[in-house]
């Protein structure tokens, strides 16, 4: 039964899955602040490997060795994960995973619609197919 169900409606899981996601990112405003001030940092990173500014008579892009800011980076971003990310994570995968579990369990696959249901034509009409139409 469930095995006919996640075949059937893996579109509609998808979709759920993905819904469910984003509503509970809407839910943690932190969670969204931070990981767009770390997406803004490592843009930045890449800007200055990229570009050479001048302060002061000092190179900004020198202050840091290009690979001590890539560790710091990747550790602000393992932070970043663990403390504003790996709840909202596990929410939306507890919940997604909730409601789809519950509907691939309660649907029973021998009810799925055949396409002969949806094409029910009064008396009066009359089926004109054109092969010239896309």
């Amino acid at each position: 039964r469930m095995a006919l169900n996640f075949a059937f409606f893996l579109t509609n899981y998808a979709l759920v899955a993905f819904g469910v996601t984003v509503v509970v990112s809407l839910l943690h405003p932190g969670m969204m602040i931070v990981c767009g001030t770390v997406f803004m940092l490592w843009k930045a990173h890449d800007w200055l490997i990229r570009n050479q500014i001048q302060l002061a008579g000092t190179n900004i892009g020198k202050l840091l060795t290009i690979q001590q800011r890539s560790s710091i980076l990747t550790i602000l971003t393992a932070i970043a994960i663990v403390w504003k990310c790996l709840f909202p994570f596990f929410l939306s995968f507890t919940v997604s995973g909730g409601l789809i579990l519950a509907h691939a369990v309660a649907r029973d696959p021998r009810t799925i619609e055949d396409d002969k249901s949806f094409n029910i034509m009064d008396e009066d009409e009359v089926l004109v197919e054109r092969g010239d139409v896309i």
